[in-house]
């Protein structure tokens, strides 16, 4: 009976010393800061497991993991103190602990992070940090101060609403031209706010066109939610911030040209959009001068269009002149915004006998 009871107890023991162990793991934070001092909301990041088979990471954590907000980066804000601003991670909230045997040099203690700057001062600032060293059991680790890795990197991509093309749902995104990796979570955050919960899984990689469009089709019907990341096409390492989603008037305006038809004696213009929320319609505008008075050419509004695919054509030009065009986006709210200019020179062909012999 004694036995039994010493044996009882020993395997209690064991299970609370478990039980102990894990909420210490779930209590478990690395922290730190980051050089130039990025305001809360103010700078995004991406955490993966060292690299997998093909370089591609499997999994990855971004900042909601750790305080998941709909539509700010509260994962970067004033996390342990109301002065100072904080990237804080919980690594045990991966799901997947990389097997150390598969190549090449395959550390599974090594967690890397990247850290992208938002908003008009931090824009194309990265920062990088490799995390070799970390404990469950310890309930906070301070990393200090993460330095800058460059301010002449690649803004975030903005990743807009999907779209059915053709019945597939088609996500576009727009960033520099590259190489991007595509990763879905599927797990909201439990805080009833629309977020999830910052893990992600890979599905795809995509490259985006001459204008920074990238798209990738994902026709799950679960509630999913998607970011980008840059990569490198040779080693598929990650070396960007991931997306942020773009804002209800941040219409992007690709595949403008404006060329002169001979036939015609005209301009034609043509351009593509994505994403047109509140937004009105277009106008033509028209310079004799790259920073001249600009001159609206169509004299009413140009309406949306379902395919957002436009065209214009500009009839009023003069022979042997330069002309410049941009296009003007008009918000619901009268905002007013311009992409361009593009050249173009009413150039005219003739036949002259004598150099035609």
């Amino acid at each position: 009976m004694k036995k039994k009871l010493a044996v009882s107890m020993i395997i209690a023991g064991a299970l609370l010393l478990l039980t102990v162990i894990q909420v210490i793991a779930g209590a478990t934070f690395d922290y730190g800061t980051l050089a130039g001092e990025p305001p809360a909301g103010q700078a995004n990041w991406v955490a993966w497991w060292s690299e997998y088979p093909n370089g591609t990471p499997y999994e990855i954590m971004t900042e909601d993991n750790t305080n998941a907000d709909d539509g700010v980066n509260n994962g970067y804000s004033n996390f342990f103190s109301e002065t100072t601003f904080n990237w804080v991670l919980q690594i045990e909230n991966f799901l997947y602990d990389p097997d150390p045997n598969q190549p090449p040099n395959f550390d599974p203690d090594q967690i890397y992070m990247m850290f992208g700057g938002l908003g008009e001062t931090h824009s194309g600032t990265l920062w990088k940090t490799t995390i070799s060293e970390w404990a469950l059991t310890e309930s906070s680790t301070n990393h200090g101060e993460i330095p800058v890795l460059t301010t002449d990197g690649d803004a975030c991509p903005l990743l807009y609403d999907p779209i059915v093309v053709s019945s597939d749902t088609t996500h576009i995104f727009y960033g520099a031209l590259g190489t991007y990796h595509v990763y879905r979570s599927q797990n909201a955050s439990g805080a009833g706010n629309g977020a999830n919960n910052g893990q992600y899984f890979y599905i795809d990689t995509v490259t985006t066109d001459a204008y920074g469009i990238g798209s990738f089709v994902d026709n799950t019907t679960e509630q999913s939610w998607y970011i980008v990341i840059q990569a490198d096409p040779g080693t598929n390492e990650i070396i960007g911030c991931h997306s942020e989603p773009a804002g209800p008037t941040d219409v992007t305006i690709f595949g403008f040209e404006a060329t002169y038809n001979t036939s015609t004696k005209a301009v034609d213009l043509v351009w593509q959009t994505t994403d047109e929320v509140d937004i009105l319609g277009y106008n033509v505008l028209r310079s004799t001068s790259e920073a001249g008075v600009k001159t609206q050419v169509n004299t009413a509004l140009i309406n949306l269009d379902p395919d957002h695919a436009y065209d214009f054509t500009d009839d009023t030009v003069e022979m042997g002149m330069t002309y410049y065009y941009w296009i003007e986006y008009v918000e619901t709210d009268d905002d007013r915004g311009t992409v361009g200019p593009e050249e173009v020179q009413t150039w005219f062909e003739y036949f002259n006998p004598l150099f035609n012999l």
